[in-house]
């Protein structure tokens, strides 16, 4: 439609501008209070007609910040507001989830959103929001029921089903339409749940990962799971929602992942949704009662605001160190890596081949442990049908999440930047 044509040109022509000597003022890392700025103001110091702009949050894909571009910090907007039947939360765009989880746990609900804390709402919501429960519940965007953002002209806008519709479409999953203050969700209780964990030995890292893409993606939704695969190991999570272990143990059993030689699978059931999520922070491999695991959760999701990494000559802007529940153990941040990483999603008109499974295990078997090869394999195959501008959900069946360190070695630097150029090279013809 004419709106969506004129989104798609103030995204790309005024929100997402390489800075230049004109937008000098916010090169710094204070606060938009600091620097007595409104939503109005700050618009006033972009060069719209040359330029272009990029207004987000963190992301844990990368995918809301690129090299080059101005990173508006909003982590002081941090708030959570419940409702008082805890149906809706109204939250800042810097909150991270460690704390809306945290909070609204004290209210019996949570929200379908992802399992790494430190990733704020704003970036999140941009690019859709995947995450351990969407195979069934949806992406969180779909629980986003209103939003208020910053056009670029500085105006301050609702985006709703019924208000700027076609706004409220494209905020949601389709990148950066205007700048997110805060957004109202829809809550929800999850179920008591069977989760499952296993590990297999470098020699199978193929088998174990083939018979994964074959299985986990074909499930019941309410089955959410994840292949991590490493340069000497594999590694699957799974989630059952509202599902016990006997349940859980029927499904696995169809894999063929017992049958791989020195597999090691452990199943629990009447998992707590903490204890479900815990699992994703590779600190257990089957649930505890649930005071061990709410203890446990808080050392992970009860978190404070953190600044960006220190910019040399910059005075950083600080936090009060409070978490969201102050009587709780506070969250330990989490350490700042260099990484090169690229995304691929893997969708039902181009399914995989053993060819593109093989040349990935066997070229990433062969890198240097020096380098922490990650992979993140994540089922999607959602069921729900798509109501936002996320353009994979109805396709996808996979996401790969691809990820090298950065290394001061220069022969292993130059081992990790060409893995991952001719793993694009490799891909690319392959998938789409």
């Amino acid at each position: 439609s004419p709106n969506i044509r004129l989104l798609l040109h103030t995204s790309y022509r005024q929100l997402r501008f390489v800075l230049s000597s004109d937008a000098a003022k916010v090169r710094d890392t204070r606060s938009l209070r600091d620097l007595g700025l409104t939503s109005e103001s700050l618009c006033e110091l972009l060069p719209f007609e040359n330029s272009k702009a990029n207004l987000v949050i963190s992301s844990f894909e990368n995918w809301s910040s690129f090299n080059g571009t101005l990173v508006v910090d909003t982590s002081h907007m941090d708030y959570v507001k419940i409702t008082p039947d805890a149906s809706t939360a109204t939250i800042g765009s810097g909150a991270r989830l460690g704390k809306v989880y945290s909070l609204l746990n004290q209210k019996g609900v949570t929200w379908n959103a992802g399992i790494c804390p430190s990733v704020a709402l704003g970036g999140y919501l941009a690019v859709g929001g995947y995450n351990m429960q969407m195979r069934a519940y949806g992406m969180a965007v779909d629980s986003v029921q209103s939003a208020k953002l910053v056009l670029a002209d500085g105006r301050t806008v609702t985006a709703s089903p019924t208000e700027n519709p076609d706004l409220f479409w494209a905020m949601r999953g389709g990148g950066t339409f205007g700048f997110t203050l805060e957004a109202t969700l829809k809550t929800v209780v999850i179920p008591r749940s069977a989760v499952v964990w296993m590990n297999f030995t470098g020699p199978n890292r193929y088998a174990a990962t083939q018979k994964y893409l074959d299985w986990a993606p074909r499930q019941d939704p309410l089955f959410n799971s994840q292949l991590n695969l490493f340069s000497n190991y594999a590694q699957v999570l799974g989630w059952y929602i509202g599902k016990s272990d006997a349940e859980l143990t029927s499904i696995v059993k169809a894999s063929g992942l017992r049958d791989i030689p020195g597999a090691d699978i452990r199943i629990s059931g009447n998992c707590s949704t903490e204890n479900s999520r815990n699992l994703w922070q590779y600190t257990q491999t089957t649930c505890t009662d649930d005071a061990t695991a709410h203890k446990l959760f808080s050392t992970f999701y009860n978190t404070v605001p953190d600044p960006f990494t220190p910019i040399p000559g910059a005075k950083p802007f600080g936090f009060d160190d409070i978490p969201a529940l102050p009587k709780e153990p506070k969250a330990k941040p989490w350490p700042r890596v260099s990484l090169i990483n690229k995304t691929y999603f893997i969708t039902k008109s181009r399914p995989l081949t053993p060819e593109v499974v093989r040349y990935i295990t066997d070229k990433s078997g062969a890198l240097p442990l020096e380098l922490k090869f990650w992979t993140e394999m994540t089922a999607f195959n959602i069921s729900r049908p798509a109501v936002s501008a996320f353009a994979w959900q109805s396709d996808a069946t996979m996401l790969f999440r691809f990820q090298v360190e950065h290394s001061t070695d220069p022969k292993l630097e130059a081992m990790a930047e060409k893995f991952m150029a001719d793993l694009d090279k490799f891909l690319i013809p392959r998938i789409g």
